[in-house]
């Protein structure tokens, strides 16, 4: 018997959890029980710890035989479909791994078994942080559209299977579901519906526990979409999920602000550091000075001290040190008397106080011998001249007095 060719590709899936995963062996196969998709019977083996040739992970999609009174599976069957194998990632389904050529393939008696040899390498299937495997169990499955069939037919009742393996024939007995005691065919659709509403909301439900505020970018929104729009085609009732997929959904111009306003602290930071920086600069170029503390004992014989090598005249005239602005030079002197013999200090308020009446006397001479006719500019300058040198000699300029300069070092 022939099965027409379908215009619609409508594959229909299976899905397999392996626990104890580690516990196989090397070049150890393993099977799945049998499972019925597009009308005929099938089973998933794999090496979970690789086939001991390479250190990949094989997995196959098994054709397995039916032995009824109608029709002898070792003489001439073929069935011709299109398959996926799946190792599924329990962290994020979108790192699912699916296998496919997209091409028909024909499974008959000299050929019960096609699959991939080299699926993924077993370092990264058992790496904890990529989730193939968690709490030591693996997902895979297989996805089966049959194209035809020759002269297999499907399966409609309880039927025993066979299948080759290492150790010969493996037969089991599928009971098929009785339309009239187990319900139709209807109700294995909607099995099989609720069965992806489940794997819908739980992985919207994954991601909402598993992200964080942070973690909403782009990126992470276009994913949530993408799995909402998912759940929503089923058309169930979602009024209690929505608020939290939208507030979720919501996060990312939140992100996006704060990430704004932690850059803009950022740049105040680096602001602030570069004008403390020019700050410090300025102020070292304006207060920019050179100190020397010597502890001297000043006798008869030695009257001048001070340092022969206070600085070179290269760092002095260099104009980014700020020694010399605008060609002048500003020195000065601190002292402090810890005692002195044989000496009488100097009474600053009295000199000071000379001085005051000299220049005053000066001044009022002037206004008495000078009449307005001579008040010319030349007299003015003349007199206020004299006076500022008269000051000047007498009272900032000292004696130079010649000796030995002793250089202290």
């Amino acid at each position: 018997m022939e099965r027409g060719q379908s215009s619609v590709e409508k594959y229909e899936k299976f899905t397999w959890k392996i626990e104890n995963f580690s516990r196989f062996n090397i070049r150890e196969e393993v099977y799945s029980e049998p499972f019925v998709l597009g009308g005929y019977p099938w089973m998933i083996s794999l090496f979970p710890r690789g086939d001991g040739i390479d250190d990949h992970l094989p997995i196959y999609l098994e054709a397995v035989q039916m032995q009824t009174n109608y029709a002898n599976m070792s003489n001439g069957w073929s069935r011709d479909v299109k398959f996926k194998l799946v190792v599924f990632n329990q962290l994020d389904s979108y790192m699912n791994i699916t296998l496919t050529d997209g091409s028909n393939d024909k499974f008959n008696s000299s050929a019960t078994s096609l699959g991939y040899k080299s699926c993924i390498t077993l370092d990264e299937l058992y790496d904890p942080n990529n989730g193939f495997i968690v709490n030591d169990s693996c997902i895979v499955g297989a996805e089966v559209f049959v194209c035809e069939s020759t002269p297999d037919e499907p399966v409609i009742q309880a039927a025993n299977l066979c299948s080759t393996s290492p150790t010969g024939y493996i037969k089991v007995e599928v009971p098929m579901p009785n339309p009239e005691v187990e319900g139709s065919k209807e109700d294995s659709t909607k099995d099989a519906d609720a069965e992806l509403v489940s794997a819908a909301l739980g992985r919207v439900l994954y991601f909402l526990k598993t992200r964080k505020v942070k973690d909403m970018n782009e990126q992470a929104c276009k994913e949530l979409q993408v799995l909402w729009d998912e759940l929503k085609k089923f058309q169930f009732d979602l009024t209690w999920l929505e608020p939290h997929v939208q507030s979720a959904l919501g996060m990312k111009s939140f992100v996006e602000k704060s990430l704004h306003v932690e850059k803009l602290k950022e740049d105040m930071v680096v602001l602030k550091e570069k004008l403390s920086s020019a700050e410090i600069l300025r102020r070292r170029r304006k207060v920019s000075s050179r100190e020397a503390t010597i502890a001297i004992n000043i006798a008869d014989q030695d009257d001048e001290w001070g340092l022969k090598s206070f600085m070179t005249l290269t760092e002095l005239c260099d104009p980014k040190k700020g020694f010399i602005v605008k060609d002048g030079c500003i020195v000065g002197v601190e002292v402090f008397v810890c005692k002195a013999t044989l000496e009488k200090p100097v009474n600053q308020t009295e000199n000071d106080a000379e001085l005051v009446f000299a220049a005053l006397g000066k001044v009022l001479y002037f206004l008495k011998t000078r009449k307005v006719k001579d008040m010319n500019e030349q007299a003015c300058k003349d007199e206020c001249g004299e006076s500022y040198a008269s000051r000047k000699t007498k009272g900032e300029c000292g004696s130079s007095k010649a000796g030995n300069r002793e250089a202290l070092r």
